[in-house]
């Protein structure tokens, strides 16, 4: 079976899961190829990697970020890997990755000029344009998120199976796709996190002896648009103020990272640090080196976008924080496997007590450990999320050969 994989933003550093993925069908014997966005040109747009073949689309550096720039670079992707797959022989299915929001338009040419049975999996990792018109990127009732809806309504005869991370996406894309072909179809896969198999380097960060014998919150990872940290940094001053002992680490990239920057200097927080963005080769052992890691979500993100750094934590068996709105995967795995303490956005009361709680019992942090350990092993392992992933392409083909 040939596939083909589309994204604009996917590489082995911050997506390798994927990639463990895709090198588990090439050993099945599936012929994979990659078509991605790049910043990087190195003057060759064709490579092969480890069994897989890559067909990179070189992305303009931008001065400044707005709506409007990220809009044209995910329209000036889609056409330009509509015609590196148009060129590439007859592709058995196509598995577009959001972004870009129209990811399943560059499929079209493809299925039109090459193989009229080819098959497209739509593998939801954030719901466009539904995120955008919650942010307040793209006005509600306007112009432009009808116009996105409709598109999103009047495609949806170019897509034969759909990829959500958790069920509280899974119902936003069955509302999104009621009363279509498609609807059925919806299947509900989480990410994965799966150990790096080469030798992990140390962060370095935690060797500094202001975070030694005190407990460690560790926030890692994009802190971007989605994501809220008021909740916490208030929490954070109220637990310095009573005393409590810990230390809250923010190690991240993304736009939040300067208010929480701003944040700490305004509130006078002793208790915070900002960290340099840990490398994937250290992700592990930064991780594991935390006593509690902290996930947050906007209110109204939950089912539009599925942190994937819960699976790391739960990987490694680390209790979880998570301050955010009562639907999503982070909320599913806590109420399910009780790997973890949920605070909603703004109850600064309620977090501050469950810091505490998390501090200064370390008999509660190792229940919640064992508990994530056994979460990681039972419902979010990578063998799991293979598995079901192969039951879409084998459903796929069926439809396919009826």
């Amino acid at each position: 079976m040939k596939i083909t994989v589309i994204s604009l933003f996917l590489s082995e550093e911050t997506t390798r899961w994927i990639f463990d993925f895709l090198h588990s069908l090439e050993v099945d014997g599936y012929t994979i190829t990659v078509i991605r966005g790049t910043k990087k040109y190195t003057g060759m747009e064709e490579a092969n990697l480890s069994g897989l073949t890559f067909r990179q689309v070189r992305l303009f550096p931008r001065k400044f970020d707005s709506n409007i720039l990220r809009m044209l670079e995910e329209l000036y992707f889609t056409v330009a890997a509509s015609l590196k797959l148009l060129l590439l022989p007859q592709q058995d299915v196509v598995i577009g990755l959001t972004t870009p929001m129209f990811v399943h338009l560059a499929a079209l040419p493809h299925r039109f000029f090459r193989n009229l049975s080819m098959k497209f999996v739509l593998w939801v990792m954030d719901c466009h344009p539904e995120l955008e018109i919650r942010l307040g990127l793209i006005p509600e009732g306007g112009m432009i998120a009808r116009g996105l809806r409709l598109a999103n309504r009047l495609f949806v005869q170019k897509i034969d199976a759909v990829v959500a991370l958790d069920h509280a996406m899974h119902s936003v894309l069955t509302k999104r796709y009621r009363e279509t072909p498609v609807m059925n179809r919806i299947v509900v896969i989480p990410n994965w996190n799966s150990p790096i198999s080469a030798g992990v380097t140390l962060a370095t960060f935690w060797d500094n002896k202001r975070y030694a014998r005190r407990p460690r919150f560790l926030y890692s990872g994009n802190a971007g648009r989605v994501h809220e940290f008021d909740t916490l940094l208030k929490a954070a001053r109220r637990v310095q103020e009573d005393g409590c002992d810990v230390v809250f680490v923010f190690s991240g990239y993304g736009q939040a990272r300067a208010h929480i920057k701003e944040q700490i200097e305004t509130l006078e927080l002793s208790n915070c640090f900002l960290e340099e963005t840990v490398h994937r080769d250290c992700l592990e052992s930064a991780i594991s080196q935390a006593d509690v890691t902290v996930i947050t979500l906007r209110d109204g993100m939950g089912g539009l976008s599925s942190p994937s750094k819960l699976y790391t934590s739960l990987m490694l068996g680390k209790p979880v924080l998570y301050i955010g709105p009562g639907e999503g995967n982070v909320q599913e795995a806590v109420d399910s496997h009780e790997c973890g303490i949920a605070v909603r956005n703004g109850d600064v009361d309620q977090c501050v007590a469950d810091i505490v709680k998390l501090a200064v019992d370390p008999g509660f942090r190792e229940e919640l450990s064992k508990n994530a350990e056994n979460a990681y092993a039972k419902e979010y392992n990578p063998a799991k999320s293979y598995s079901a992933f192969r039951i879409v392409l084998g459903e796929l083909m069926k439809l396919g050969d009826g």
